[in-house]
């Protein structure tokens, strides 16, 4: 499968919340590890949703989104979260993942409650 949010594709990222650039490009790094990445550094701002946006240069179809949160601890020597880890402290317990259809914001996935490290959307080629 293609990451096709890196930077290298011509993509480009925005978040509402971040510590650096450094923190931008370690969300959508294709690791599965949490790396002093975004999602490390907070998805709450002042008890408001955080949101991050990756713009592709071109049209791509997308068909998979992997979401990994901080487990708290010691990020460096984190280990890759498994489908089934149960997330600690740091894990969003809400995720919502958008797309633009070029005239609104259309949701691919809601979910509410989360209790896992690691979250994986799949959903038809958009």
């Amino acid at each position: 499968m293609i990451n096709f949010a890196l930077s290298t594709y011509g993509s480009t990222i925005t978040a509402n919340k971040a510590a650096d650039s450094g923190s931008l490009s370690n969300a959508v790094n294709g690791s599965r590890r949490p790396l002093g990445s975004f999602g490390a550094n907070g998805l709450q701002l002042n008890g408001a949703s955080a949101w991050i946006e990756i713009a592709f240069n071109t049209t791509r179809q997308i068909s998979e989104i992997d979401v990994i949160f901080a487990n708290g601890g010691d990020l460096n020597n984190s280990d890759e979260p498994t489908l089934s880890s149960v997330a600690g402290f740091a894990a969003s317990q809400g995720i919502e993942a958008q797309y633009w259809n070029g005239a609104s914001r259309v949701t691919i996935v809601s979910l509410s409650g989360n209790d896992k490290q690691r979250r994986q959307f799949t959903f038809s080629a958009l």
